[in-house]
Parts: structure tokens; sequence; C-alpha cells
């Protein structure tokens, strides 16, 4: 906090003044630099350009993510020569392939959803070059026309490949939507939705005896496509939720009177004003932040008909012998694009009945 408080405080000097970090010695200080650019909106060429010739990964990738974050155009030579690099970054459990993040800086950056045919994949020099040479080809024919010429032809290239592609092209088409943002939510929502009984969700478990108390019971959460199409879903973390099954407690003797109401009653229930006061409704939950892009992105699944989704859910330990309940939900990250899309109907959610013993 303190040092974005600093660079909010140097105004229009904190572009020019991160920029010059970019010959310090430190990696990891260049790599604050830009990732500090990216933050204060700093989106012009000229405030990222002296780190084009970083040899830092760390560096490189945090230019490519702040080029698509402001879409700057000026920066597709930069990510073109980037398409081939093999490096991988690793750190705290995250594996980043730089080739990847430049990929993904081009996709935001123009709304193009480039995928080359597997023919080309598979042939010399692997994916990245055949991506790459895609890539260059496109940049060839349209690198001079205006960005705003690339979001409108990538619209409706993507409304195409959806409509009709192969699975690796939707693939990128969709991926492209998440990545690009709002300027494309509407096509995105459109894809995503789905009917009420087209995914079916299962959470399954399987001992071989009833679970100890003490015990983790390892289970899966499965999606199934029960539609005759492709169905694209953009999915969060799962949310397991674990309660005792309490039984409801009999009913004896007659019902209670409900005790009857009269006019002085209403009377008295009546404002200073002469009108019966209406209960004020409860607050509506915040509504949820717009996923980041990349993590729309990484979210993305496209089922096709009759194929299962399966994630692996821990269930327990509990507190108490006894019957419980356990409810299972995939985050249904389109909601929060458009929550009149997805009604509650179409919650990606299961429920399955357990005994624990002691």
């Amino acid at each position: 906090m303190a040092f974005a408080e600093r660079v909010t405080a140097l105004g229009e000097a904190a572009c020019p003044t991160l920029s010059a970090y970019a010959g310090a010695p430190d990696p990891r200080t260049r790599e604050r630099a830009v990732a500090a650019l990216d933050a204060a909106g700093c989106n012009r060429l000229e405030d990222y350009r002296d780190f084009f010739a970083d040899r830092s990964g760390w560096v490189v990738r945090a230019v490519a993510q702040a080029l698509g974050h402001h879409r700057i155009a000026g920066g597709v030579p930069f990510l073109l020569a980037h398409l081939e690099d093999r490096r991988r970054l690793v750190s705290e459990g995250e594996s980043v392939s730089i080739a990847v993040a430049a990929e993904q800086g081009l996709r935001r950056l123009t709304a193009q959803p480039i995928e080359p045919e597997p023919a080309a994949r598979n042939g010399a020099g692997g994916h990245e070059a055949a991506v790459a040479a895609a890539w260059r080809a496109w940049y060839r024919e349209h690198g001079a026309e205006p960005a705003t010429r690339w979001l409108a032809d990538g619209r409706t290239a993507i409304r195409t490949v959806l409509a009709g592609g192969s699975p690796t092209a939707r693939y990128a088409a969709l991926e492209t939507l998440a990545l690009v943002g709002e300027p494309v939510d509407d096509l995105l929502v459109e894809a995503l939705k789905r009917r009420p009984g087209e995914i079916t969700a299962a959470l399954q478990c399987a001992p071989d005896e009833p679970p100890r108390v003490t015990e983790q019971l390892p289970c899966t959460l499965t999606l199934r496509n029960d539609a005759a199409r492709r169905i694209p879903l953009a999915l969060g973390e799962i949310d397991l939720r674990l309660g005792p099954v309490v039984a409801s407690p009999p009913v004896s003797g007659a019902p209670a009177a409900v005790p009857r109401t009269t006019g002085k009653d209403k009377k008295k229930e009546a404002n200073k004003h002469g009108e019966t006061p209406t209960p004020a409704p409860p607050p509506a939950p915040p509504a949820a932040p717009r996923p980041a892009p990349e993590l729309l992105a990484a979210g993305l699944v496209d089922l096709a008909p009759g194929e299962i989704l399966r994630r692996p859910v821990s269930v327990g330990p509990v507190m108490t012998a006894g019957r419980y309940e356990a409810i299972a939900s995939f985050e249904d990250l389109g909601r929060r694009l458009d929550p009149a899309a997805f009604p509650q109907d179409l919650r990606l959610e299961a429920t399955l009945l357990l005994r624990f013993e002691q």
C-alpha cells in the first residue's frame, strides 16, 4: 500500500519515473517497476519501450501482460518476438510459459481468435512455431489497420468460430473473449448461456465402509453435458458445505390458533400519515466483482455432448457421528458478468447424504 501511495503521489511523473528503473541491476526491481507501470495506468508504448530488450523472463512476462491490459497496439511486435520463447517460470506453485503469456497478450490486444490447424501444430517446431507463424501472417496482412478495426474483425471471427468451428478453434475463441474483457462481454455471456437440464452436477463418494468422524473422504464432483450441443462453462473454485441432518420435531396437539386482526389493531399499526407501513426489503447482497481476465480464461471448459468433467473434493472430518449433507458447487464465473443470464435453476450444485461413525 505504501508503495502504491508513493506512485500515486508522483502524479504525472509516475510513468517516466518508473520507466527509468529499466536500468536497475536487480531483475526483481525491474519486474516490480513494470507491474507498477501497469497498475498506475501507464498506457503509452514509450512507458515500456526501455524494457523490451530485458533478458529476464519475469520482466518479459510483466511487459506482455501490461501491453495486453492497456491494448498498446505498438507492442504487437514485442509480443510476436516472444511467441517461441519456451522458457517456463516457476514460483510458489505457479508455472507460466512466456510463449503463452505473449500469445494471451496478443489475444487481449487484438481480439483475434487465431489458432493454427492441427497439422501445422504437429509440424516442424511444434505448437509454438505454428502459433508464431499464424500470428505473423495475420500481422503482415492487418498490422497497418487501426486497433478498432482489429476488435471489430475479431468479433466477427469469434461469432463464426463459435457457430461451427473445431473444438480447438472454439476454445481459442472463448479464451480470446475472456481475455479481451468488457468490450466483448456480451459475446461471452451469450456463448456461456445454457438451459435448465443441459448440465447435470453430481457428487460421488464410494467408501468401502462408513467413514469415521476423523477421516477425510475422497469424493468427485462431476458435471455432465446432457445436451446435444457443445456447452462452454467458465468455472471458478469449488465451494463445499457439510452440515448435520437435523430431524424435524414431531407435530403434536392441535395447531396453534392464529390471532385475528381487528380494525382497531390495523388502525394502531397505521403510521401517522394514515398508511400501513410496508416492511423494508432485505438489502441486496453486494455484486461480485468481475473476474480478472486471466482467471476467467483459466476456468474455461467446452464440454462436448455426453462429456463429463471431474474434479476431486474431500469431505470431512466432522465433530460427531451421524448423518450429514454435503453440498458441493462450482462457482459460475459467467454469473459475475451478467447475473440475470444465470438464474438459480442453473446452479452447478450437487448434494449427497453421508453417515459418519465414531
